[in-house]
């Protein structure tokens, strides 16, 4: 997946949002989005151009270049994981807000990566 942390967490924010102009929960509406992603790319190619009067449609690979669909569906997949792990930290019924700021807590960018061989055994 080439997305980074910094976009699926204006992804979410920009969920949010939206889930509370639209009087639905946050599950729901993340639900909602998979489920469009999903179906829109169920056959593994998208939509690269169309023609008017001579109805031609020609399809894509979307692993070309950049974000692809499948990594976007990916990453709502990923944001109902998190959401399914800040309800369990959370415990008991906890409500969108107190949702969306675990969700965000999780999604923190790696600053720093950093190579250790403590467990690398030679024979």
């Amino acid at each position: 997946m080439t997305v980074s942390t910094g976009y699926i967490r204006a992804l979410l924010r920009g969920d949010y949002l939206k889930s509370i102009a639209s009087g639905v929960d946050l599950l729901t509406y993340l639900q909602n989005q998979l489920t469009a992603l999903v179906e829109a790319t169920a056959d593994g190619q998208i939509v690269s151009s169309t023609e008017s009067d001579g109805s031609r449609v020609a399809f894509s690979n979307p692993r070309a270049s950049g974000v692809t669909p499948s990594d976007m569906t990916e990453v709502r997949g990923l944001l109902i994981d998190l959401y399914d792990r800040a309800v369990t930290a959370l415990g008991g019924s906890p409500g969108d807000a107190a949702i969306f700021g675990k969700m965000m807590d999780y999604l923190q960018p790696a600053r720093r990566v950093r190579a250790t061989y403590h467990s690398l055994r030679l024979s």
